[in-house]
């Protein structure tokens, strides 16, 4: 039996979505597939399921391991290794960049230190894209395209990028059913950037970081998207988790 296999079968519906259920219990059959069935016959199945549910952000770097927490658990590291190839594959492949490993690593660690919810490892990764994007994988692995590296000369917008991406791994986002209309995405980024606000803040990095990269990247986000999400940022009232319909538009 896979780790965490009878959980996941007493979670059933309505504690879990019921296209959510069915996905984790795929996942969680691939993992105990492994054994059984090829490496390239399982990394393909892999990435097809994660693709439905792969979170890409408007919102940044390359690899090192960052072993401060324990491990998310043995399916959420092998789906996302699995899918990994596919997705680095999509965005030009993974750069080497020594310095921006580092940076990223200190500024990831200094995050995860300061929340304890967070649990890693965390593998930060810069994507050789001119796609302004950074997006995370299951089991930890957060990558920046480069186009979007460049951008974020002041570490508290590295570190807001980053904490975005920690937002959704948190969540478990990945594993949901693609929303349905574009309202129900916008408010999955929502989610992330009030939980990376806060999050930021528990770092000593200033929380107005998150309304800062949204406006920085504002043109690489759909249309009406940055001025939605930084309305939210500015709401204290309304909680992180809220998740309501917006309309971009209005």
């Amino acid at each position: 039996m896979g780790l965490g296999s009878d959980f996941l079968r007493r979670l059933k519906p309505p504690f879990v979505g019921r296209s959510a259920y069915i996905v984790l219990l795929l996942t969680d059959a691939l993992a105990q597939a492994f054994v059984a069935v090829g490496e390239e016959d399982l990394s393909r199945i892999v990435a097809a399921l994660l693709t439905v549910a792969l979170a890409g952000c408007q919102t940044t770097a390359r690899s090192s391991w960052d072993s401060l927490s324990p491990p998310t658990g043995r399916t959420e590291a092998l789906a996302g290794a699995r899918a990994a190839p596919a997705v680095e594959a999509q965005f030009g492949g993974v750069v080497s960049n020594g310095a921006a490993e580092s940076r990223m690593l200190r500024i990831g660690r200094r995050i995860t230190r300061s929340v304890p919810e967070l649990r890693g490892p965390y593998r930060y990764l810069v994507l050789d894209s001119d796609r302004v994007d950074a997006v995370s994988l299951p089991g930890g692995r957060i990558y920046v395209t480069r186009a979007l590296y460049e951008r974020l000369s002041r570490d508290d917008l590295l570190a807001a990028a980053l904490a975005h991406e920690m937002a959704h791994l948190q969540a478990k986002d990945h594993f949901k059913p693609r929303p349905a209309s574009p309202h129900g995405a916008l408010d999955k980024e929502l989610s992330a950037d009030r939980f990376a606000a806060r999050w930021l803040d528990a770092a000593g990095f200033p929380s107005e970081a998150m309304t800062d990269l949204n406006r920085l990247v504002a043109d690489a986000q759909p249309a009406g998207w940055a001025r939605v999400r930084i309305a939210h940022l500015t709401r204290p009232s309304m909680p992180a988790d809220n998740q309501v319909n917006h309309d971009p538009n209005g």
